[in-house]
């Protein structure tokens, strides 16, 4: 029975080693194990091997009715060395974990011992390797997950990224999560991107007192709000943009952008409701045009002529031709303002 069991433990380790191809450390992890097996089934199935045993017992001057006892105390040995073994693979997954790192570039090369070149040249093909050989070995490693995603995310291998980043998202890696959504955003497709983006942002904490999120996020939650307010769907664009300035308490930067944002959809939908949040962000900052020419634009649809001349101003004072976000905000302001009769 034991010898059966660490037939079957022997099968998996090899497998699961090799499976890649065989490299130095795998042979040599597979090896041992291997020996350890094949002398001890030899011994105890083969008459050769039997006749070995005896010859041993018989020289150590042991008890001939203890022989099957010993016989079976060595393969309950080996059994358990095989268990040791196979509780080990994780710890041979994280050193291949290493190595992909070292081959990406990404290593703390402190811990192996190396120092770090600034030339260093990421090879993506090895570093894809080890990071297979590591799932191989621990199938549940949300970090060899991750960091393979990225690879294939780099070879521009959408799908097997997509795939990858969702084995580590199961296991709360923060990092996966961003790059999926991140990944999503990059595709256009903003639906996958706003269903993960829900599932670490959940939208049920626009109704608690306080809700944080992380920088990265903010990022992801802005280009989801812009990308809807691109494609006209305002109402999602809302529900967003309600959720990141909510979480934006004390933080201007965040909130200038979630209000102008904000202002912009209530604008494309002719709603006066554009004004508040416009005036919020001028306040702000009032040196950034954008709010300022967006100010403008919301004044004009209530017939507020003369507040409006005094944004458009604002924007053309305030916006670098230098910047071509600017240079546009500038353009359409002196147009504006010539239009209204003030040309500056």
């Amino acid at each position: 029975v034991f010898l059966t069991a660490s037939l079957s433990l022997l099968i998996d380790i090899s497998t699961r080693f090799l499976s890649g191809g065989p490299d130095t450390a795998g042979v040599f992890a597979v090896i041992i194990p291997s020996v350890l097996t094949l002398l001890a089934g030899g011994g105890a199935l083969t008459k050769t091997g039997q006749e070995g045993i005896e010859h041993i017992l018989t020289s150590l001057q042991l008890k001939k009715d203890l022989w099957d006892e010993i016989v079976c105390l060595a393969s309950f040995s080996l059994c358990l060395v095989l268990i040791a073994f196979y509780c080990l693979m994780p710890w041979f997954a994280e050193q291949y974990i290493n190595l992909g790192d070292l081959a990406y570039c990404e290593q703390n090369y402190a811990k192996v011992g190396l120092v770090q070149s600034n030339n260093c040249v990421p090879q993506l093909a090895r570093a894809e390797n080890q990071y297979n050989r590591a799932i191989k070995l621990d199938p549940d490693n949300a970090k060899a997950h991750y960091k393979l995603g990225k690879i294939y995310q780099e070879l521009q291998d959408f799908d097997n990224a997509v795939v990858q980043y969702k084995m580590a998202a199961k296991s709360n890696i923060n990092e996966a999560y961003d790059a999926l959504i991140g990944l999503y955003l990059e595709r256009q497709d903003y639906g996958n991107a706003d269903r993960w983006l829900r599932k670490v942002v959940p939208l049920e904490d626009y109704y608690k007192t306080e809700s944080k999120i992380s920088d990265k996020r903010y990022q992801l939650l802005e280009r989801l709000s812009r990308a809807y307010l691109e494609q006209k769907k305002y109402s999602e664009a809302i529900t967003w943009l309600n959720q990141g300035l909510k979480s934006a308490k004390n933080q201007p930067e965040k909130q200038y952008k979630m209000l102008k944002l904000l202002g912009w959809v209530r604008l494309k939908q002719n709603r006066p409701e554009a004004i508040d949040p416009l005036e919020r962000a001028t306040k702000i900052y009032p040196l950034e045009p954008a709010a300022h020419c967006l100010l403008a634009q919301a004044l004009e649809q209530q017939q507020d002529t003369k507040r409006a001349k005094l944004e458009w101003e604002q924007c053309v004072e305030h916006a670098s031709q230098d910047n071509p976000d600017e240079d546009r905000w500038f353009g359409l302001a002196r147009q504006r303002l010539k239009e209204l009769g003030n040309k500056p």
